[in-house]
């Protein structure tokens, strides 16, 4: 269902130039290929609304010069487009498949993970399976599996490094595995890094990071951070903010831009009235119900405390914090980029409940 009732997101327009560019740079080629491929796709209906919606949609349709300036805030995210390139070089699938097949692909392997880390549970009550079937239908894992962004994919990476975190096993697998989510998307640093310091500091003892693998891994990921945005020719913090919320930028290369904290405070405010009516620009959210869960779960732990003895209902407060930092710095509430802080609510949620009755 999810693979015949795909969502195209103006997103993929970019992605599907920079997985042409691969094998044929030239400006003209892509532009035009770009379009014509998406046409062949999409109903006639959401195309105009991918070339035509608004005054920017229409410019990079029309301008190709508009179309390559665009280039660095898509090109970032290397390991997404690299993959959908190998799944249409090396496999054989249509570049739009590949998008489609490697979002859901990922939902069925956070699926599976989501069964191995409760297997020995459900071995000793098989009747969990009734709070995890839930979990993985649930409508934002479902919507966002049938996406054309990376958002499933970079869940995949982060979710399964916890599983491999929960299991104490492979620390350097799970560390390389959290590295390389950065070229998926360069704004997990923040839940990243709130992790580290959590393994080092806050953790039980048995999950406990010593300080060599702390520095090390700190060090490791500034420095891919900074070579992703490096290699990549990002434009940074100030210039993202205003093309993603006040004004969408045509040339970024040559347009200067300042920091405004009266359009910042303008666009938190926004985003807050966004969370009380459940809304962001006419894009339902359910920020505020996970929100609402989570102050339970953290109401729960300071009170009830000697009932939660185990890391994953403690790994609430690394969910928290890391979710309020990323809505501190980039104040959209579109469900696409809490999938990951999404799912462990909802695990936290049960891991709570088993823990009580245990």
């Amino acid at each position: 269902m999810s693979y015949k009732n795909i969502w195209y997101e103006w997103d993929i327009i970019p992605y599907i130039w920079i997985v042409l560019n691969v094998d044929n740079s030239n400006l003209n080629y892509v532009h035009k290929n770009t379009y014509d491929l998406i046409k062949e796709w999409v109903s006639s209906e959401r195309y105009n609304i991918l070339v035509n919606a608004n005054e920017y949609r229409q410019k990079v349709h029309s301008d190709k010069e508009v179309f390559n300036n665009q280039f660095p805030f898509f090109s970032i995210k290397f390991l997404y487009t690299s993959t959908i390139y190998l799944f249409n070089k090396f496999i054989g699938f249509s570049i739009i498949n590949s998008f489609k097949i490697l979002s859901i692909l990922s939902y069925i392997l956070i699926s599976t993970i989501v069964l191995l880390l409760y297997k020995d549970k459900i071995k000793k009550d098989p009747y969990i399976m009734i709070l995890l079937i839930p979990v993985v239908l649930s409508s934002f894992l479902i919507l966002w599996s049938r996406i054309t962004t990376p958002d499933m994919f970079s869940t995949l990476l982060l979710f399964f490094s916890y599983y491999l975190i929960i299991n104490k096993k492979y620390i350097f697998i799970w560390l390389f595995v959290i590295v390389i989510s950065l070229w998926i998307r360069t704004d997990n640093i923040i839940y990243l890094s709130v992790l580290l310091v959590y393994l080092r500091f806050f953790v039980e003892k048995d999950y406990k990071i010593d300080n060599k693998i702390f520095i090390g891994t700190l060090i490791l990921w500034l420095l891919t951070y900074k070579l992703i945005n490096s290699v990549y020719l990002n434009y940074w913090y100030i210039k993202l903010f205003h093309h993603s919320f006040l004004w969408q930028i045509y040339d970024p290369e040559n347009t200067s831009v300042v920091f405004s904290f009266s359009d910042y405070f303008k666009t938190v405010a926004s985003m807050i009235g966004g969370i009380l009516w459940f809304k962001w620009n006419s894009t339902f959210s359910l920020l505020s119900t996970y929100l609402t869960i989570t102050l339970y779960l953290l109401y729960s732990w300071i009170r009830y405390g000697k009932w939660i003895k185990k890391f994953k209902i403690w790994f609430i407060w690394v969910i928290t914090i890391a979710l309020f930092l990323k809505l501190l710095l980039f104040p959209n509430i579109q469900e696409r980029y809490f999938i990951f802080f999404y799912l462990i609510i909802l695990l936290s949620l049960i891991d709570k409940f088993i823990e009580r009755q245990e």
